[in-house]
C-alpha cells in the first residue's frame, strides 16, 4: 500500500506492508520506515490490520484530488528541471575557458555529454513524478475495488469470471480465501478487476448453465 498521508503526520502508525512469515508471525512495515517483527498472525491482529488499512484506503480516496494535483505538478516540475538543466549545460559551453576546452572534442561527444547532464538533472523530478503516479494509480484501483466489491466477492459464483485474467493472478485468486481483502491490494491490478467485472457482466447477461451445475438465478 502506498503512503496516503498528505502532511506526514501519523506516518509512524500508517501500515504500508504486511508480510506473512513461515513461523506463523507477521512483519509490518510503517510509512516512517520502521519495521515490527514477530507479530502473531492471529485473527485478532489480522482483523486490526485490515480495519486499519481499510481506513487508510478511505483516507487515500478522500485525498484523491490532492494526489492527482501532485502528479500534475511533478510532471510540470520534471519538464521544467529538464529545460533548466539543458539551458545551463548548453550555456556553460559559451564560457571562454570551457568553450576552448570543448573545441578540441568530437561534437557528437559534446552533444552526448550535454544530453547526459540533462537526464541526470531530471532524475530527482522523475522519481517524484513516478511516486505520485503510482499513488494515483493505486487509489484508482481502490476506488474501482470499492465500487464493485459486491460482484468481486461473488466471483466464485461465475465459472468464467477469471477468463483472460493474468494466469498467475487467476490461479492465486482461486486458491486465496479472500483475494479482495485490503491485505492483498498489491497482488492484482485494476485491469484484472475490470476483466473480472466484464466477465461477470457477460455471465449475468446470458445466464449460462454449466455441466454438473444447476442454472443460476438472477
Amino acid at each position: 500500500m502506498k503512503n496516503y498521508i498528505v502532511d506526514k503526520k501519523g506516518e509512524e502508525k500508517f501500515i504500508r506492508e504486511v508480510k506473512k512469515c513461515s513461523n506463523g508471525t507477521l512483519t509490518l512495515k510503517f510509512a516512517d520506515g520502521k519495521v515490527f517483527k514477530n507479530v502473531t498472525a492471529c485473527d485478532e491482529n489480522i482483523n486490526k490490520i485490515i480495519e486499519t488499512q481499510e481506513a487508510q484506503a478511505k483516507e487515500g480516496m478522500m485525498n484523491y484530488k490532492t494526489f492527482v494535483k501532485r502528479e500534475h505538478n511533478a510532471g510540470m516540475a520534471m519538464a521544467a528541471s529538464g529545460l533548466v538543466t539543458l539551458m545551463a549545460a548548453t550555456g556553460a559551453t559559451y564560457i571562454p575557458q570551457i568553450h576552448e576546452a570543448l573545441s578540441t572534442q568530437n561534437p557528437v561527444l559534446v552533444a552526448t555529454g550535454i544530453g547526459a547532464i540533462t537526464v541526470l538533472g531530471m532524475i530527482p523530478a522523475y522519481c517524484k513524478l513516478r511516486k505520485n503516479k503510482q499513488t494515483v494509480k493505486e487509489i484508482d484501483k481502490l476506488r474501482y475495488r470499492e465500487s464493485n466489491m459486491e460482484d468481486l466477492k461473488a466471483f466464485r459464483n461465475y465459472p468464467n469470471a477469471l477468463a483472460d485474467v493474468n494466469s498467475k493472478v487467476a490461479n492465486w485468486m482461486k486458491k486465496e480465501k479472500d483475494p479482495f481483502s485490503i491485505l492483498n491490494i498489491d497482488n492484482y491490478s485494476r485491469a484484472d478487476l475490470e476483466q473480472i467485472i466484464s466477465n461477470i457482466d457477460v455471465e449475468q447477461a446470458y445466464n449460462f448453465t454449466y455441466k454438473n451445475e444447476s442454472p443460476k438465478t438472477k
